[in-house]
């Protein structure tokens, strides 16, 4: 009972009232050594709050449905349960007399046996907490009951709770134990460790891990570095919403950064004045040591193209490291106009429908079409392209060439022509399924071949240039190298 009212005079309901001792023991309740309203309780708040001061205690089994009686209006139960009780009721005895404002009931109820079991409390006690369902688990909670409501004893009806400030604690605690303190020149919920390490939860503003940040401000969250030193530009600020890094540089942290597995390498980012200084970036930057990172992406706003207004974003390579600076840019020249390189036109880009001979394919004594090896591209399924094919040949006269486009793609419709010109005689024909023959000449010995078309590609597959001799002929036909095959994906 004295822990029960040292916790009342914590949140200020006796602040002028000395603690009463009490004699007696067990259930019986003992008598007030000092009476409310005696010297050692001057205002009487005992008697007034809770009528005669006596303690008492309940200790019984319980299951089904109970009711609960009092001996005093500062009662106990201890209630060990061997089966779910499905319905409370609480004796009008736990009621407060007339003039006394509360009851104060208190519960121990205990898992037995068998369980877990259910406990439905009284009428009225719908904030109570629920009951712990873990084996001989103990669920203890207080209240004050005024005959209908039962408010619990840390409930907000109550008011805050406070912590006297007070100064800083010198040195470290014992190694084992923590100081917990209310900073008076702070003003901040303080801990330290026995290491040192002292974590501040400010009253407006943010979290500080570590020591105070000289000049760091408020609505922060700092961090220590491994040697319990506060890294100052290490820090997350809030303003306006929004979570935000410093602005640091490639080679000077903060980052977030994740060490990258089997190896002493880091990858991460950072907020970043940007490759070549100057300009606000966001980077991913990888490095061999945190002092030592390079940008391998970046994206900047309000620079980087022609008319200054554009947004880019950009990557480097390990060789700019000296520099920061970036080598390949995306920029934005104007809405909807995407531009690439420095200044938004000056840039180059590849991409996989672009391919070439490498090796001079022959056909001999052969007028069935082959595919020209390296020619080759993949479509996906549903996609509709655009392809042109420019083939440099060589033939006799009698051999000649024809061509096609074929492929493991199937398609739901394709178009294509193909122009051969040689000696500046043009001949031109077309086809609109898969590996139909177009640009057929016999008579011809140096020609160059054009095949232009497009294709909504069905099932998805490979789509390919092919060759062939247009009459069997002892003397090669041939597609040099550096013959080309581009297909471009088409957006309708």
């Amino acid at each position: 009972m004295k822990t029960i009212l040292a916790m009342l005079f914590a949140v200020g309901l006796y602040a002028q009232a000395p603690l009463p001792t009490f004699s007696g023991s067990g259930g019986g309740g003992g008598t007030p050594v000092v009476p409310g309203g005696s010297p050692g309780d001057p205002q009487g708040n005992i008697a007034n709050v809770f009528g005669p001061a006596n303690v008492t205690s309940t200790n019984a089994t319980a299951s089904g449905s109970i009711t609960l009686t009092c001996t005093s209006l500062m009662q106990h139960f201890v209630l060990t349960l061997t089966g779910n009780v499905t319905a409370t009721t609480l004796d009008s005895s736990c009621n407060p007399s007339a003039g006394t404002k509360y009851a104060l009931l208190s519960f121990s109820i205990i898992q037995g046996a068998g369980g877990p079991w259910t406990f439905a409390w009284p009428a009225g006690f719908s904030n109570a907490a629920t009951i712990q369902a873990i084996a001989t688990a103990e669920t203890y909670q207080m209240f004050f009951w005024d005959g209908a409501t039962a408010r619990p004893l840390v409930g907000t009806n109550l008011g805050p709770s406070t912590c006297p400030e007070q100064a800083a604690p010198s040195g470290n605690p014992a190694t084992g134990f923590i100081y917990i303190w209310c900073d008076s020149t702070d003003h901040q919920f303080e801990v330290r460790n026995s290491a040192g390490t002292t974590i501040k939860l400010a009253a407006v503003g943010g979290l500080t891990v570590g020591q105070a940040v000289s000049g760091g401000g408020a609505n922060r969250v700092v961090f220590e570095d491994g040697s319990q030193n506060v890294a100052t530009d290490a820090n997350l600020t809030y303003a306006n919403g929004q979570l935000g890094l410093p602005v640091g540089t490639t080679s000077t942290p903060p980052y977030i950064v994740n060490q990258v597995a089997g190896g002493a390498n880091y990858c991460g980012f950072v907020g970043s004045s940007g490759p070549g200084g100057g300009n606000r970036s966001v980077d991913i930057v990888c490095g061999s040591a945190l002092n030592n990172m390079v940008s391998y992406w970046s994206m900047q706003a309000n620079v980087g193209s022609k008319d200054g207004s554009g947004n880019y974003k950009c990557w480097s390579s390990a060789s700019s490291a000296s520099s920061n600076g970036c080598d390949t840019f995306m920029l934005r020249n104007v809405a909807n106009v995407m531009g690439l390189g420095a200044n938004g036109n000056d840039g180059w880009y590849n991409s996989a429908g672009e391919t070439r001979v490498t090796t001079q394919f022959d056909k001999t004594s052969d007028v069935t079409l082959a595919n020209i090896p390296g020619l080759t591209s993949t479509l996906i399924a549903g996609r509709k392209y655009r392809f042109a094919a420019d083939l440099y040949t060589t033939s006799n006269t009698a051999g000649g060439v024809q061509v096609a486009i074929g492929g493991t793609a199937t398609a739901t419709s394709i178009v294509y022509d193909g122009f051969t010109t040689n000696a500046g005689v043009i001949t031109q024909s077309r086809a609109t399924t898969l590996g139909a023959a177009v640009g057929a000449v016999t008579t011809v010995t140096a020609a160059h071949i054009k095949i232009e078309g497009t294709i909504v590609c069905n099932a998805a597959g490979t789509l390919t240039v092919q060759f062939a001799q247009n009459a069997s002929n002892g003397t090669a036909s041939s597609v040099l190298v550096n013959s080309t095959f581009q297909v471009w994906d088409w957006a309708n």
